[in-house]
């Protein structure tokens, strides 16, 4: 994908930031989902997926004595918890559909090294710190830790950790994936796996003006935060823990090779076609199958990255409407997909109508949600890119190297963590505008019949080229036929003509009228031009002509004993073998 890379702005690490939008969809069926109250257009069933891991891989089990092994079955196959896999594709789709970001702590506390003056000299202790959270999510949109859910809480349920204390139970749920290969678990070398650090503020806050105006957590009116933590992937690479490092903090990961497949199901329950849609997306980020997901440890050096591939034939889904019973799963997945990203885009047209800030129309319209810039980073950091995939700058800054002292020093010189792509421009927006609960105002059964009447119209196509190019074929094999016909009609006249002349050469040798030269040209060609009419001809009136000069050569050996004429003899008398009645 044509992704354009910034300049470096000082600061690496394994993970980089898709910003936080300030639009927040919120469906407005929200209220009505319920375990037992069925949607009308609802969809129940399974989804048959298989996971294969392109990288090895550590999905955590049981960590012990500075070890993570892998999640095994009883038997000890290894597996992926299918709690796993479905908070995976719910930090997709929180991304993509724009949703809440609220399931964080308010506040944090970390050591900072300040310079205080005592005594009339200047030092610089470290010293604990306690900061707010949530006012760096607000200065973004005050939308974002609401309550009310977003379509991955729909989806995947979810606990409100407020005062309000309401939760929902998920409608998806996933089974766990058991590798289905000849599984090979290795240990990998002593590494670290670096902490969350939101002390760190060059990476964890938003610096667009760093010289002019530098980012820090006490600043509640202006600091707001990065974003969704994702870790690019990246080629595969366990780094060596740095110098100094203690033991504690050395950690043994217990890997799966890679290039295993882990077949799993995914069963749902009164879905909306928009909201199946929607889980379709999160699978392979929109059928853009050359992009891959993060799952389990690692993550910072490059294990874990996997792609999940639909089995469409293998699914299985049944319709609330007993009138509108699933005759083409396959059709009706694609048209599950194709009313989501009308909903998207529908929600997205109708926030840039609010938040473009002296937009006009063609603005507006020429928005589309494909083009925002939280898909042009989620899109981006999940492609394997090769060329990018080497980009150094995927590592952690040490301790115990000039590293140390580079990331010591990072915040004194108002150092920045560059976004991973240049995004695309998009509008510039408002704060604090999010549209009312979006109604779903697509119409699924107009989607499908359209879909069905595209499928038909396709299939006819493909029926009339399929007819043409059989009509093009029978076209072609008749003139091959036709050109077969002539060649081997000429080539028995030519046969026909060598005939002729043989039984004019062999009444003249019988006459002995021929010269000496034309008789030794004679007897050299006259067994293997007997040999050749005998295999190539075809007609019974010139087959009987050639068994007559063969019976003459047979009688004129027998009478004369030419031994001259030996090799013609044996030719002539194995022709008139084969040719008894």
């Amino acid at each position: 994908m044509p992704f354009k890379l910034p300049e470096s702005k000082d600061i690496r690490a394994p993970y980089n930031f898709v910003p936080l939008s300030k639009l927040i969809i919120r469906p407005a069926w929200g209220h009505q989902v319920s375990q037992d109250f069925p949607f009308k257009d609802g969809i129940c069933g399974e989804l048959a997926i298989d996971i294969h891991n392109h990288t090895r891989m550590c999905v955590g089990g049981k960590q012990a004595a500075g070890k993570v092994h892998c999640y095994t079955t009883p038997d000890g196959t290894p597996a992926i918890p299918g709690g796993s896999i479905k908070g995976m594709l719910r930090n997709v789709l929180k991304i993509a559909a724009f949703g809440h970001f609220r399931q964080v702590d308010k506040d944090f506390t970390t050591e900072e090294t300040r310079e205080v003056k005592r005594n009339g000299k200047m030092t610089f202790p470290k010293q604990k710190f306690t900061y707010e959270i949530h006012p760096a999510i607000n200065n973004i949109s005050t939308h974002h830790l609401e309550s009310e859910p977003d379509l991955a809480d729909l989806l995947f349920g979810f606990i409100d950790e407020s005062d309000n204390g309401s939760k929902l139970r998920g409608r998806v749920s996933i089974t766990d994936a058991i590798c289905q290969t000849d599984a090979k678990l290795s240990c990998s070398k002593k590494t670290v796996l670096g902490a969350p650090d939101l002390g760190f503020y060059p990476a964890y806050l938003r610096q667009p003006n760093a010289e002019d105006n530098y980012q820090i957590w006490d600043n509640n009116l202006e600091a707001k935060v990065s974003g969704w933590k994702r870790y690019p992937v990246k080629t595969q690479n366990i780094e060596d823990p740095a110098k100094g490092a203690t033991e504690n903090t050395k950690v043994t990961l217990e890997t799966l090779a890679a290039n295993n497949h882990f077949p799993t199901k995914i069963r749902l329950h009164n879905l909306k076609p928009v909201e199946l849609g929607a889980l379709l997306w999160a699978l392979d980020f929109g059928q853009r199958d050359n992009l891959r997901h993060n799952i389990g440890m690692g993550k910072p050096y490059g294990l874990g990255q996997i792609g999940i591939t639909l089995a469409t034939d293998k699914c299985q889904l049944v319709a609330n409407d007993l009138n509108h019973q699933i005759a083409d799963t396959e059709l009706v997945l694609n048209a599950c997909r194709k009313v989501f990203d009308e909903y998207m885009q529908d929600a997205y047209s109708q926030a840039m109508n609010c938040l473009i800030e002296g937009g006009n129309d063609s603005q507006t319209n020429a928005a589309h949600w494909d083009n925002s810039e939280q898909l042009q980073q989620l899109l981006a950091m999940a492609d394997p890119d090769p060329e990018r995939a080497k980009n150094k700058a995927l590592t952690y800054l040490k301790y115990g190297n000039p590293d140390h002292a580079y990331r010591k020093n990072a915040k004194r010189c108002k150092k920045t963590l560059a976004a991973y792509i240049v995004a695309k421009p998009t509008p510039k927006t408002k704060a604090n505008c999010s549209p009312q609960p979006l109604e779903d105002n697509t119409d699924f059964l107009d989607t499908l019949k359209s879909l069905e009447q595209q499928e038909k119209q396709k299939r006819q196509q493909q029926e009339a080229e399929e007819k043409a190019r059989q009509k093009q074929q029978e076209a072609e094999e008749k003139a091959r036929q036709e050109d077969k016909q002539k060649a081997e009609l000429e080539q028995q006249k030519q046969l026909q003509s060598m005939l002729t002349e043989c039984k004019e050469q062999w009444g003249k040798y019988q006459q002995n009228t021929m010269s000496k030269t034309a008789e030794k040209k004679f007897k050299k060609y006259f067994k293997p031009e007997l040999k050749k009419l005998h295999e190539q001809l075809t007609d019974t009136y010139h087959r009987q002509q050639l068994l007559e000069i063969c019976q003459q050569v047979v009688e004129h050996y027998e009478s004369s004993k030419d031994t001259s004429m030996l090799g013609a003899y044996n030719t002539a008398e194995d022709i008139l073998v084969r040719n008894k009645p």
